[in-house]
């Protein structure tokens, strides 16, 4: 199960973003869904797990979008909400030449995910292995569906995404906490820059409370940490067309694979490859990959069509 956010994507590339008071010519747009939950909702269900999606969406036309993308991956998506009196969450981004990006984001019907949606979904939560969070729906809430999934013996995984404090009481309600660098270097106080500086923050993690972490690193892969073991993940040398989404894959991914049975660093390894293939399309949603393409780029490194 994953509760979050799902907002639709307004990308404009432009030759190069504005100033403030300019106006620019875009050379490019299209919309996309997105928000952090529906993304890992995807990812997960493209990689071989069974998905639910829980949160809210606005009575708009551009929810459609939303919920076209989650049934055409497979997604499971009665848990959603049509919120009466709201858009549906948007993010605007304006992208450059180089991949540089600017980003407000509107959470609309996001804002309005609350315990009530947490309790609808206890039913559905008995049955399930895994629920995996973000920050991008009131953080009360997700940490409320933590305990509520703690007391079933569901295993959660939380992603601190956008940044969020977290403390002593709820990441000991966390089984694993997947942050990036500089979500990882917020949470230990101290920079995460390299492989050494992560593996100290999974460790210091662990320390706080979560059962396990994961510190991804983009090109530089992941490192893992738990109460017994520790370990690195390298990267994967591919060609990067568009990041977005990448989080989010690795993310879904681990998801699934914890749900499949596999142990800390195999989901790790599975995860990785997943958020790998990601980057070498463009958009989120539509370039993570399914179970068979991560499959086959972990046995031979080759790169296939979706």
């Amino acid at each position: 199960m994953v509760l979050g956010s799902l907002s639709v994507e307004f990308v404009v590339r432009t030759c190069a973003r504005p100033r403030p008071g300019e106006t620019v010519s875009g050379i490019g747009f299209g919309i996309y869904p997105g928000g952090g939950g529906a993304n890992q909702a995807v990812a997960a269900a493209r990689a071989g797990g069974k998905s639910t999606m829980v949160g809210r969406i606005g009575q708009d036309d551009f929810s459609r979008v939303l919920t076209k993308s989650l049934f055409k991956s497979g997604v499971r998506g009665d848990l959603v909400q049509v919120t009466q009196g709201t858009s549906s969450g948007c993010v605007f981004i304006t992208e450059d030449q180089e991949g540089q990006r600017s980003t407000v984001i509107f959470p609309g019907a996001n804002e309005r995910c609350s315990k009530a949606d947490v309790l609808g979904m206890l039913p559905v939560l008995e049955d399930a292995k895994v629920l995996l969070l973000q920050m991008e729906v009131p953080q009360e809430v997700s940490f409320y569906a933590a305990r509520q999934a703690k007391d079933r013996g569901v295993t959660v995984i939380m992603d601190p995404s956008p940044f969020g404090a977290i403390s002593p009481c709820d990441m000991k309600s966390l089984d694993i906490v997947v942050p990036n660098r500089r979500q990882a270097s917020l949470l230990i106080g101290r920079q995460v820059t390299d492989q050494r500086t992560a593996r100290l923050a999974a460790a210091m993690l662990v320390d706080q409370g979560a059962k396990a972490a994961v510190v991804t690193m983009g090109s530089q892969g992941a490192v893992y940490a738990d109460e017994t073991s520790a370990g690195y993940i390298p990267g994967h040398r591919v060609d990067v067309v568009d990041p977005a989404g990448a989080g989010d894959t690795f993310a879904g991914a681990l998801a699934a694979a914890i749900c499949q049975g596999k142990d800390l660093r195999e989901a790790c390894r599975f995860a990785n490859a997943a958020a790998a293939l990601c980057v070498t399309r463009p958009g989120a949603q539509p370039s993570m990959p399914w179970r068979r393409e991560i499959d086959r780029f972990l046995s031979d490194g080759r790169i296939s069509s979706p």
